[in-house]
């Protein structure tokens, strides 16, 4: 099976997080994983800044995001609700299956 990255998870952002955390949380990881910081493992900066960016560009543009939590719950089995979060199954808030 295909491992795959969560980008709200490689950006540690929750799923409901507005475009400007997103991009603030981008930039303070970008700077975190500069490779002035991995002297002699720069292609491991490299890849972070890689992933970083690819989440950033899906995250942040509404039309990707919005079919990208689309796929996220269709592969968790569980659909997300249109703010990006899994529904609610509690006892005061039941939803038909």
């Amino acid at each position: 099976m295909h491992q795959y990255k969560n980008y709200y998870d490689v950006l540690k952002v929750t799923a409901d997080a507005p475009i400007v955390v997103i991009q603030a949380a981008f930039k303070a990881l970008m700077q975190l994983n500069h490779p002035d910081h991995f002297e002699g493992r720069e292609d491991e900066s490299v890849m972070i800044a890689m992933q970083l960016r690819e989440a950033c560009d899906v995250l942040t543009n509404p039309a990707t995001r919005e079919q990208y939590d689309r796929w996220l719950g269709k592969e968790s089995g569980t659909p997300l609700e249109a703010n990006g979060q899994q529904p609610c199954l509690n006892a005061t808030n039941k939803q038909a299956a």
